[in-house]
């Protein structure tokens, strides 16, 4: 008798079925807008919510490669994302982000505003 290891059979049958490169969807989505106007309601909450990827940045942490850009909606409005590790989108390209959002964290000497730390990335639709 063989045992099925279930969460890599679910996450490998969401990266078929769903064409996303992480894990299916944990929370309910929200309106960017709505995280912004209210960023105390969702501080350390999980939220789901889908902008354009814009501002990509990518660097090293102590040897450890990680991901920054700002998620925006078309409408001026945006939040910053981080992510471990590199990926494999580019600019202008549409997700939806799962993670931590956070109104406020420090790093070093410095206060970073609205933040998602995101823990599954879907792309939806890639730039042309």
């Amino acid at each position: 008798m063989h045992r099925i290891n279930l969460f890599g059979f679910i996450l490998g049958a969401g990266l078929l079925i769903g064409g996303s490169w992480l894990a299916p969807s944990v929370s309910s989505a929200i309106e960017l807008q709505a995280l912004l106007d209210a960023p105390n309601q969702y501080d350390g909450q999980e939220v789901t919510v889908t902008g354009t990827a814009s501002v990509l940045r990518q660097n090293e942490s102590r040897g450890k490669p990680f991901t920054v850009f700002d998620l925006t909606d078309g409408a001026g409005r945006s939040v910053r994302v981080f992510s471990w590790g590199p990926l494999p989108f580019h600019e202008g390209d549409l997700l939806t982000i799962e993670g931590t959002f956070l109104k406020a964290k420090q790093v070093g000497q410095h206060t970073i505003k609205n933040e998602i730390e995101a823990r599954f990335l879907r792309l939806l639709t890639e730039r042309h």
